[in-house]
């Protein structure tokens, strides 16, 4: 199981991530994504899709790396790294 998305966001931009997994999802509304640390506060996620989620990064300057876990069911997990980067 991990996290199908790109490793660098711009500030003040989006990009979608999903769950990817051997595994078959009867129950896709147990699937979650969420900000485990973050270099601002600012940072949000939310759910699209049954496994498809839109991560929009800060808009103030905080850049650094952020953290994702995705579980599914409460028991499989996955992990992704983040950076969030300058605009230009």
């Amino acid at each position: 199981m991990w996290i199908d998305g790109p490793d660098e966001l711009r500030l003040d931009r989006q990009a979608e991530y999903s769950l990817a997994t051997n595994l078959l999802i009867n129950d896709p509304s147990k699937v979650e994504i969420i900000i485990q640390s973050s270099p601002s506060d600012k940072d949000t996620i939310r759910k699209v899709d049954d496994n498809k989620f839109v991560l929009h990064a800060n808009a103030k300057n905080k850049l650094g790396k952020l953290v994702l876990v995705a579980t599914y069911n409460e028991i499989e997990k996955a992990t992704k790294t983040v950076e969030i980067i300058p605009l230009w």
